[in-house]
């Protein structure tokens, strides 16, 4: 399968262990989860039969540990909806590198990234959903 390069309008770069908390906390509430992205700003929104709930994930770089920063790169916002169930599985893979990268771009599939240094690193796509 080729998949052609493509230039991403945002990017969030964060402790693993903060994405998976945010994503398995959001799939208590729903089964889909809204990713809006504008400025230094990550806004999850999650809505279901459970209830609703925001999670807002803000830059941060003020710790000594750059692998605790939160970095969030965002020329154009962005705001899609992608199913819980899909992002809990990738969040499996979150004990092999201490950050992760989501890189979005409107219509076109959110990029997860887990950075393993010079041993390469472990990535999954997944397209939005799309609403009716």
């Amino acid at each position: 399968m080729n998949i052609p390069d493509v230039e991403y309008t945002c990017s969030i770069t964060m402790p693993s262990a903060e994405f998976t908390r945010l994503v398995r906390d959001g799939a208590t509430f729903g089964e889909t989860v809204t990713l809006s992205v504008k400025e230094e700003l990550l806004v999850a929104e999650i809505r279901g039969d459970a209830g609703r709930t925001t999670i807002t994930e803000k830059q941060d770089k003020t710790s000594k540990s750059s692998a605790l920063w939160t970095d969030i790169v965002c020329s154009k916002p962005t705001s899609m909806m992608f199913p819980l169930k899909y992002l809990v599985a990738f969040t499996k893979a979150q004990h092999i590198s201490d950050q992760v990268s989501l890189f979005m771009l409107e219509e076109a599939p959110l990029y997860v990234s887990y950075d393993m240094d010079a041993k390469g690193s472990v990535g999954f796509y997944l397209a939005p959903k799309q609403t009716d």
